[in-house]
């Protein structure tokens, strides 16, 4: 996410919801409460600790990705919290989130990807107040750059493909579809 609307996101965040709802393990505790590095997971639960050779062909072959946000919205799949999230659109994200998945070594954590900006951690049951909000509703963006996290803390930033900007002026490729058999192959 650019730096201006994650900073936008966070800060809006700090106003939407009140620090009284948010759940945390410990008074300390940093996995879970208000989400401070806002970002759109791409895929959890890959097995390398650091990006793989067929990962990194995937990604480079990638051109930038398009990311719209929806309204708010939440997830309530754990007994212990509630997850408070921006929805996101993005074609893009759930191909490659597929690809990534037929191709790489991973473990299924969710039933289905469903890109989103995870806001905060809140106490089970008091999500749903927050659904619906349409703050950042129609903001977009171009992503060119993935960031591979790995458990241990460490970062590994991956630039996808460059695209011919006098193609696109708009900085927008809608509805493109682009096949990698010959990149998976290699």
């Amino acid at each position: 996410i650019p730096e201006k609307i994650a900073k936008d996101l966070l800060s809006w965040s700090k106003s939407f919801i009140p620090d009284d709802v948010l759940y945390l393990e410990q008074p300390d505790d940093t996995k879970h409460g208000r989400a401070q590095r806002m970002h759109v997971t791409l895929k959890y639960g890959l097995h390398s600790l650091r990006p793989s050779d067929r990962l990194l062909r995937i990604l480079h072959e990638e051109p930038p990705i398009m990311v719209r946000f929806m309204k708010s919205a939440s997830f309530n799949t754990d007994p212990q919290y509630d997850v408070v999230m921006i929805e996101v659109e993005s074609d893009d994200l759930i191909r490659l989130n597929q690809t990534i998945s037929d191709h790489c070594e991973s473990t299924q954590t969710q039933s289905a990807y469903r890109p989103h900006v995870t806001l905060a951690y809140v106490k089970k049951g008091l999500a749903h107040q927050f659904e619906g909000n349409a703050r950042f509703l129609g903001t977009e963006f171009m992503a060119n750059k993935i960031i591979f996290s790995s458990p241990d803390g460490k970062e590994f930033p991956i630039h996808l493909r460059e695209v011919n900007k006098q193609l696109f002026p708009s900085g927008h490729q809608r509805g493109r579809r682009i096949t990698l058999p010959e990149v998976l192959n290699q």
